[in-house]
């Protein structure tokens, strides 16, 4: 599975340090640490004076600032490359290139916990949304620093930023392993069993709420892990009783817009704990979630959960989905979210959706609760929607689905300003995957006898659906199975 850059979660998955608002995949950190950053004076002066933001070093000179053996230099590099790669995507490779991440990775192991806190933030940025950052950050064995000083410090601002961290490195595919082995024992240890069983008397109260949400947002990119590694995660002592527990007291107590929690998932094997995950009071409180919550994260993070406990083609995954629409009834508040203006919110929903048209038995109640909305949805497609071509592919796919399994209800779909818009998305190569099941579907459409009819009687011309780019994606997608 993959998160939220394909058909799975993905990818709100990282996060960085400015006042933006993050995403679910990733944390991005406040814009600067609280720090004080000197004035450049002079090469070979000590740097000193008042509090201040440097406009006039270079970022080469910020990467050289982090091997001196003066403090305040290293604050100042430190800040300096924190700053630039919040505001420039090219400053990051430029720190890399300059060797930069194996110096601030350096500044993690020692004794200052100011130089720690912008270090660790500087590193967040640096990682957020670049994977070979990520890659270099584990190469210099700064998975182990972080996890060290993790371990170690009992200051809340560094707690934040390296937990801000191991979430944006753990989007990463090539690090899950190392992360799932190495940090998922110290996260759920030390953050999520004493934050979620919290009590007056335990250390809860010393764990900050974005700490605690930073922690659940590494976990959900890693619940998206291979098979073996969700396992791994299933065999992690209290964490699933932990995470269930926590969000069966935020429903008890009426607060189902909780911004601290996003939601692993990782598929049953074993009883005990993990009985939690496809146990049907799980799903009701998901769902529940989903009906009463005004916050968009929460909402994202519990239709994730969902999306993966329906991924995989097991009888599991299958038993999931139809409890979700045959006896939870949570199909209409799911349907609703494809509908958001939130493009994560709605491609997470759509993924859901994506995953239970699998099951034949649930297609004709699914075509008549979700088709408006994805047909809606692909209709109204736009060229400034091009970052949602994941979205608006698998819109395709499942509007194929159902408009074969029941095409009474499919007809009833068919618009020119439906057609007008797969038309174009087929020709549109800005839409990478969303062209190609465009044109499938424009294909299908026209050799499926009940939508044919439908479309030669609205004048509509057999080139439209017929064509050498239509043919093509049709060859390629029965030559690759695809559907």
């Amino acid at each position: 599975m993959r998160l939220l850059e394909n058909n799975l979660l993905t990818n709100t998955s990282q996060s960085q340090v400015a006042s933006i608002k993050p995403s679910l995949n990733q944390s991005q950190t406040v814009r600067r640490v609280n720090t004080t950053m000197k004035k450049k004076q002079d090469d070979h002066e000590a740097l000193g004076g008042a509090e201040g933001s440097i406009t006039d070093i270079t970022l080469e000179e910020a990467v050289e600032y982090l091997s001196h053996s003066d403090i305040s230099h290293q604050l100042c590099g430190a800040s300096f490359i924190q700053h630039q790669t919040f505001t420039d995507d090219k400053a990051k490779q430029e720190v890399w290139r300059l060797g930069g991440i194996p110096a601030l990775i350096s500044l993690l192991k020692g004794d200052d916990q100011q130089l720690q806190q912008v270090s660790a933030a500087a590193l967040r940025n640096l990682v957020y949304k670049d994977s070979s950052n990520k890659i270099e950050v584990d190469r210099c064995e700064g998975v182990d620093a972080i996890l060290t000083l993790l371990r170690d410090t009992n200051v809340t601002e560094t707690q934040k930023q390296l937990t801000g961290l191991l979430w944006n490195l753990s989007s990463a595919d090539a690090l899950k392993p190392e992360l799932i082995t190495n940090a998922l024992p110290l996260l759920t240890e030390s953050i999520v069993v004493p934050y979620s069983f919290w009590t007056d008397s335990n250390t809860s109260k010393h764990i900050d709420p974005e700490v605690f949400c930073n922690t659940t947002g590494c976990l959900r990119n890693l619940s998206c892990a291979s098979e073996s590694e969700r396992s791994s995660m299933r065999s992690c002592p209290q964490l699933i009783d932990s995470l269930m527990t926590y969000i069966q007291t935020l429903m008890d107590r009426g607060d189902p817009d909780d911004k601290e929690l996003n939601f692993p998932a990782m598929e049953q094997k074993e009883p005990k704990g993990v009985d939690w995950l496809y146990n049907q009071k799980s799903l009701q409180l998901y769902l529940s979630l989903l009906r009463f919550s005004q916050n968009e994260a929460t909402l994202e993070a519990c239709c994730g959960a969902l999306q993966n406990l329906t991924a995989s083609k097991s009888s599991l995954s299958t038993l999931m989905s139809q409890n979700i629409i045959q006896k939870l009834n949570g199909l209409p508040v799911i349907s609703s979210l494809l509908k958001s203006g939130n493009a994560g919110l709605q491609k997470t929903a759509m993924s859901l959706v994506g995953n239970m048209s699998r099951v034949s038995s649930l297609r004709n109640t699914m075509a008549k609760e979700v088709l408006p909305n994805i047909v809606t949805t692909v209709s109204a497609v736009t060229p400034k929607m091009v970052e949602s071509d994941s979205t608006i592919a698998t819109a395709c796919r499942v509007m194929h689905t159902l408009m074969l399994a029941d095409p009474d209800t499919g007809k009833k779909m068919i618009s020119t300003k439906l057609i007008d818009s797969l038309t174009y998305l087929s020709t549109n190569i800005s839409f990478e995957t969303a062209r190609k099941a465009a044109a499938y579907l424009l294909y299908n459409m026209w050799g499926q006898k009940d939508i044919h009819s439908v479309l030669k009687k609205q004048g509509m011309d057999k080139d439209t659906f017929i064509n050498d780019v239509t043919a093509v994606a049709y060859q390629e997608a029965t030559r690759n199975k695809r559907y």
